[in-house]
């Protein structure tokens, strides 16, 4: 059997709750086997998934909370990219200083 990606993140939530999968179910959807469905290969409904994120205290895209920059949200991917430029960025500058300082030592 094979579980969506998101359904994944959705269940190893319950898993880190330390609640029993009836309480979580039961509380986001008013059922008890929401999440025991899941367990058994059904996919369900987005209506579904939205109540057990909000219940488990995950944003409806499924994945990890999204930082924001200047109150701008980010995506991961896009926050992986500032990171790599930052990096880029700092390297250059270190090299820059190293060019400044040789430069300033033959005058």
């Amino acid at each position: 059997m094979t579980v969506l990606p998101y359904l994944v993140v959705l269940l190893d939530a319950a898993r880190a709750s330390n609640r029993s999968e009836r309480s979580i179910s039961l509380a986001a959807t008013g059922k008890p086997t929401a999440i025991a469905m899941i367990k058994t290969g059904r996919v369900p409904s987005v209506k579904r998934v939205k109540a057990l994120c909000d219940e488990l205290g995950l944003e409806f895209y499924i994945g990890p909370p999204r930082r924001s920059l200047d109150g701008i949200e980010t995506s991961h991917d896009t926050q992986q990219e500032l990171h790599v430029a930052e990096e880029d960025f700092a390297a250059a500058l270190e090299r820059l200083k190293l060019a400044v300082a040789r430069a300033s030592r033959k005058r």
